[in-house]
């Protein structure tokens, strides 16, 4: 029988009722626990993905719409290249179209190490599989590999004479884009290099060549110290290339294009080009022939009297002021500058070079007589002018009219001034002269008489008016002012040796400048060495007009200086100024250089004087047309008097160059 009743249930104690209702509670508290902390968790990864979200919204903000153009101009850069087009620099003529400089197209051989390690791999792969298919084939194998950048390297070696083990150096830089291997190389090289990458099969982008050019000087030395040359990045450093840098040096054209980094271009975007602006071109002045003349005379004038602070000559249009020729003896080749070419110079670096001088001192020497030879004499050193400057001194006296030709002077060989004694350069007294004898036998004592007559007020008035207290303004770089008294520091004894040119230091072009005004009517004018600039079609563009400055003395006044100076040469016609058959003016001057002679002790160290001869002359005398200015700088022969040392070139260059 089934019992059918339902099992009563336990009654629970009472502690065993509060442990149970303890423990749910506990329970409950947990779960709620659990929950809030399960709730926190998603509370905070909610507030972190919020946060990120915003910090990245705020970059994503900031690089595109804020900086965004920032950035994109730095991602067009890197994935940016660019080729500058060189421009063609402007040419240098003579007044008559002759070149005197001009550039040539060169290229610069590049070579690009990524481009030739991607190639060699790819190079090196191929030859793997032709070797494998040779070995099942039962073919021959191929010749052993050789790696790209040595074969490479091991041609451009032979080609430029470089050092192959610094080229292979370079090409383990496989990041880099390009090296550059030459920046000058000439046509037939750079023909031979094409044909060993054609002939080898190796890619344009492994090594590739750009047009550049190059500044050649046809005559070399001709005219070296005006024309100048430039450096190595292309720019004027010295005479017209330098002046006139800015017209002749153009303007660069530039290539862009757009590549990744694996070096392929990208999609979508074009090459940009900016084509090159060739420079303005120069019509000089200068004639090439005459130059020719006078540097040719000038070099024989150093050789023979060894003239060992060089010689220097300038041959001036006196009404227009172009210069037709200028030289300064010994100069130096164009077309390698930096090779000196004064014997004084190489005989001293060789006595260095054989002695134990220190290297560091012997560079040094060296780099200072390179300086040296690249300047222009002419308008960069001064020289007290002597004699000639006694043309000056009578000028101004007769535009005062404090003398004229009827005028007496007395030599008594010396003359005494502020108690100071000062001698002719004669060794006798000359006695009675008139103004022509005076200045025709270059009588110090004479022109100390006429300075006298003239005033120390008067004689700074007219030494400022012809020019000698400022630049002439030629448009050459680097010209020198003058060193002379002023009008607060001219005493009597000062005034006497300023009257025939011994106290004041000038520029050869300063003298040349006033002796134009002497002759050409009393005109002081600006002397130039550019006449004309073209553009590129040949169009002029500039014309360089005559500046007069003002006018210093009267015709009439030049007129009879120029009888006084035809008279000096007429008078003396064995003498070395005199051509027969020509109308020629001139007036010698030799100066001691006292500034020197006092710096070494003078008489009291048994210093030796050394001498500054000079000869200025134009010609016709009755109708000028050029002036030239000769002075030999220190000849250490048996001759230093001007009328022997510089006449003859003077001489020689008008025999030559009159007829032409």
């Amino acid at each position: 029988m089934t019992d059918n009743r339902r099992p009563r249930k336990k009654k629970q104690g009472f502690f065993r009722t509060v442990f149970n209702y303890i423990k749910k509670k506990d329970i409950e508290e947990n779960e709620k626990k659990r929950l809030v902390s399960a709730k926190d968790k998603q509370i905070f990864v909610l507030v972190c993905i919020v946060g990120l979200s915003l910090y990245v919204g705020f970059f994503l903000l900031k690089y595109t719409v804020l900086d965004g153009d920032k950035w994109r101009v730095l991602a067009n850069q890197q994935s940016m290249s660019s080729l500058t087009i060189m421009a063609d620099r402007g040419t240098i003529y003579d007044t008559n179209g002759t070149v005197l400089a001009q550039s040539s197209t060169v290229w610069r051989v590049i070579m690009a190490p990524k481009a030739i390690s991607k190639q060699n791999e790819e190079r090196y792969t191929a030859y793997i599989k032709e070797k494998e298919r040779c070995e099942q084939d039962g073919k021959e194998a191929p010749e052993p590999y050789t790696p790209l950048d040595e074969l490479i390297c091991g041609k451009l070696s032979e080609l430029f004479d470089k050092d192959k083990a610094a080229l292979m150096k370079s090409c383990e830089n496989v990041l880099n884009e390009y090296k550059i291997v030459v920046n000058k190389a000439e046509k037939p090289v750079v023909m031979e290099l094409n044909q060993f990458l054609a002939d080898n099969g190796i890619p344009r982008d492994c090594v590739y060549t750009e047009e550049s050019s190059k500044r050649v000087y046809p005559n070399e030395a001709l005219a070296s110290n005006v024309i100048g040359f430039t450096n190595y990045d292309g720019d004027g450093v010295y005479g017209l290339e330098k002046y006139y840098d800015d017209y002749l040096s153009g303007t660069d054209g530039k290539a862009v294009y757009y590549k990744n980094g694996g070096g392929t271009s990208l999609a979508n975007t074009a090459d940009i080009y900016y084509n090159a602006v060739d420079g303005y071109s120069l019509v000089t002045t200068l004639d090439e022939v005459l130059q020719h003349y006078l540097e040719k005379n000038l070099e024989q004038c150093v050789s023979q009297h060894s003239v060992v602070n060089r010689a220097c000559g300038i041959i001036m249009d006196c009404n227009t002021g172009g210069v037709l020729a200028m030289a300064t003896s010994p100069s130096y080749n164009l077309n390698s500058p930096s090779e000196l070419l004064s014997a004084f110079d190489i005989q001293r670096l060789e006595e260095l070079q054989a002695s134990d001088a220190p290297e560091e001192e012997i560079a040094q020497i060296e780099g200072v007589m390179r300086e040296q030879q690249w300047k222009n004499k002419v308008i960069t050193e001064l020289y007290y002018p002597g004699s000639v400057f006694k043309t000056v001194t009578c000028a101004s006296a007769l535009e005062e009219e404090v003398v004229s030709l009827d005028s007496t002077f007395v030599c008594n060989q010396v003359e005494v001034v502020a108690g100071t004694k000062i001698s002719c350069w004669a060794t006798y007294a000359h006695g009675t002269l008139t103004l022509q004898q005076a200045i025709t036998k270059s009588c110090n004592p004479s022109f100390i008489q006429i300075g006298q007559a003239l005033g120390a007020d008067k004689f700074c008035e007219y030494f400022e008016s012809f020019g000698f207290t400022e630049r002439t303004g030629i448009d050459l770089p680097g010209e020198s002012g003058s060193l002379y008294v002023p009008r607060s520091r001219m005493g009597p004894v000062e005034l006497a040796s300023s009257a025939f040119g011994q106290t004041n230091k000038v520029t050869p072009l300063q003298m040349a400048t006033a002796l134009c005004a002497i002759v050409n009517g009393g005109y002081l004018i600006t002397p130039h060495v550019v006449d004309k600039v073209l553009d590129g079609d040949g169009n002029v563009v500039e014309t360089i007009q005559t500046t007069v400055k003002r006018q210093v003395i009267s015709e009439e006044t030049s007129a009879t200086m120029r009888g006084i100076l035809e008279n000096i040469v007429q008078e003396n016609g064995g003498s070395n100024a005199y051509i027969s058959g020509y109308r020629i003016g001139g007036k010698s001057g030799t100066t001691e250089k006292i500034d020197e002679y006092n710096a070494a002790g003078g008489k009291a160290a048994g210093a030796a004087m050394t001498f500054v001869p000079s000869f200025a002359a134009f010609a016709p005398a009755d109708d000028p047309r050029v002036v030239m200015l000769v002075m030999a700088d220190t000849p250490t022969g048996t001759q230093y008097y001007g009328s022997a040392v510089a006449a003859p070139v003077v001489s020689a260059v008008f025999k030559e160059g009159l007829p032409h």
